[in-house]
C-alpha cells in the first residue's frame, strides 16, 4: 500500500498543477515534492527497519529535500543548504571508518569547522526570516542555532584534544538534527502550500463554509503543521544525540506525578489531556457548526427556526461530550466530587439565580422556539431584530442601529 501511494500522490500533484490558477513553489517540481511527502508519510512505517535501510532512506530524503528547498529559500541560503548537503554526504562516507585513524579525525575536524561557519552565517536575520515567516518561533530558531554552534565547537575541541568519540557523537547528532529539520521544513512547507492551493480552487466556491472562511482555514490548518514538524524535529534531535530515553523518562515522571486532595487524585498528564479535550471539542464544534449553518442546513427545506435549533444542539452537544471525555481521561470518579458539587449547587441556587434562569431559558429558545433569530421583538422600551441567541444572553439590533444585549430570561418571561 505504501509503494502504491507514490504514483497516486504524483498523479494528484500533477493534476493539481494543471488546474491551479496561481503559481506555486511546491508545484514547481511536483516529482520531487511528491517523493518528499511520500517519504515523510513513510517515517512511521520504516521506524523499525534495519540501519542500512534507514540510512538510505534519510540520504535520499535529504537529496530530494535539497531540490525542494531551492524553491522555498532565498538565494543566499540556497548555497548554504547545498554546502551542508555535500558536508553531510562526506560525513556519511567517513562515518563507518574507525575514528581513531588519522584520516577520519582530520575529516571530522574539517567537517566541524565548515559546519560552524555555516551555522554562524545562518544567524543572519535574512536567513532566519524564511523559518520565522514559516511559523517557527524566533526564540526557538535563535536557541537552535546557538546550540548547534556550541555543540560543533565542543566537538572540534574534543577531536583535537583526543576525545574523538565525544567529538564524533556531537558532530553526528548535529548533522542529523539539521538534516531532519531541513527535510521537515521542506516537506511540511510543501504540504501547507498544497492545502492553500486546494482551498483556493474555484470548485470549492460551491461550499459556502469554505468560500467564506478561506483565510481563516489556511491559518488554522497551517499552524498545526508547523508545530507537528517542530515536535518531530525535537524528537529526532533527542534520538540523534542519544538522550531520548533520559528526556522521555524525565518528562513521563513529571506528567505522572500525582497530587491527592481528599478523595480526588490529580496528575499533570490528566490536566493536560482534559484541557486538550476541551480545546478539541470547542474547535470541532465551531467547524461543524460553520458547515451546518452555511452548507448543510440552508440546502434543506426545514421550518423556520429549526436550523438554528439543530445548530445550537449540535454545538453544545459536542462541547458536553468533550467535557465528559476530558473528565474521564483525567481519571476522576464523579461520585468522589459529590462533596464539592453539592455545596456548589446550593451556592449557585442562591447566588446565580439569574444565570441559571438565563441558561434554562436558552433551552426553551432551542426546543420550543418562541423567539427565533430574525424575529422583531419588543422588550420593555426596546424594539429590534433578534440577531443572535447565545447560551446566556441574546442580541437585538434596534432600528437606531445599535446592538443591545438582553438576558434570555427577559425574552422568555
Amino acid at each position: 500500500g505504501y509503494v502504491l501511494l507514490l504514483p497516486f500522490l504524483l498523479f494528484l500533484l500533477f493534476k493539481l498543477k494543471s488546474v491551479a490558477e496561481t503559481t506555486s513553489t511546491a508545484l514547481n517540481r511536483p516529482l520531487a515534492t511528491g517523493i518528499l511527502i511520500w517519504m515523510l508519510l513513510g517515517v512511521v512505517l520504516l521506524a523499525g527497519s534495519p540501519q542500512v535501510v534507514r540510512l538510505v532512506f534519510v540520504l535520499t530524503a535529504m537529496l530530494v529535500a535539497t531540490v525542494v528547498l531551492v524553491n522555498f529559500l532565498p538565494t543566499r541560503m540556497r548555497r548554504g543548504v547545498m554546502v551542508f548537503a555535500g558536508v553531510a554526504i562526506v560525513h556519511e562516507v567517513f562515518q563507518g571508518q574507525p575514528i581513531v585513524e588519522p584520516a577520519p579525525r582530520v575529516a571530522y575536524a574539517i567537517i566541524d569547522a565548515a559546519l560552524i561557519v555555516l551555522a554562524w552565517l545562518s544567524r543572519h536575520e535574512g536567513i532566519k526570516r524564511a523559518f520565522i515567516d514559516w511559523g517557527a518561533p524566533r526564540a526557538l530558531i535563535n536557541g537552535a542555532v546557538n546550540a548547534v554552534v556550541l555543540a560543533l565547537s565542543i566537538a572540534l575541541i574534543a577531536n583535537v584534544a583526543g576525545y574523538v568519540v565525544l567529538g564524533k557523537h556531537l558532530t553526528q547528532g548535529s548533522i542529523d538534527s539539521i538534516a531532519v529539520f531541513l527535510i521537515l521544513f521542506a516537506g511540511f512547507s510543501s504540504i501547507s502550500e498544497i492545502i492553500q492551493i486546494v482551498l483556493g480552487l474555484p470548485a470549492l466556491d460551491n461550499f459556502r463554509s469554505i468560500a467564506a472562511n478561506r483565510y481563516r482555514l489556511r491559518r488554522v490548518l497551517k499552524q498545526p503543521l508547523v508545530w507537528l514538524s517542530l515536535i518531530l524535529w525535537a524528537w529526532a534531535s533527542l534520538i540523534a544525540f542519544n538522550v531520548d530515553d533520559w528526556v522521555i523518562g524525565s518528562v513521563q515522571s513529571i506528567f505522572r506525578a500525582e497530587v491527592t486532595l481528599g478523595d480526588v487524585t490529580l496528575s499533570l498528564r490528566g490536566i493536560f489531556v482534559f484541557l486538550f479535550a476541551i480545546w478539541l471539542a470547542v474547535w470541532t464544534s465551531r467547524m461543524v457548526r460553520a458547515v451546518l449553518n452555511q452548507d448543510v442546513l440552508p440546502r434543506m427545506e426545514l421550518p423556520r427556526g429549526v436550523p438554528n435549533t439543530i445548530s445550537m444542539t449540535v454545538h453544545y452537544s459536542i462541547i458536553m461530550i468533550g467535557l465528559l471525555l476530558g473528565v474521564g481521561f483525567m481519571g476522576l470518579d464523579l461520585s468522589s466530587l459529590a462533596f464539592v458539587v453539592g455545596p456548589l449547587g446550593v451556592g449557585n441556587g442562591f447566588g446565580l439565580q439569574n444565570e441559571v434562569n438565563n441558561f434554562d431559558s436558552v433551552l426553551i429558545h432551542i426546543f420550543e422556539a418562541p423567539i427565533q433569530v430574525g424575529d422583531t421583538v419588543e422588550v420593555g422600551t426596546l424594539m429590534g431584530r433578534v440577531t443572535q441567541i447565545g447560551i446566556r444572553t441574546s442580541r437585538l439590533r434596534t432600528y437606531r442601529v445599535s446592538e443591545v444585549i438582553v438576558p434570555n430570561g427577559e425574552l422568555v418571561s
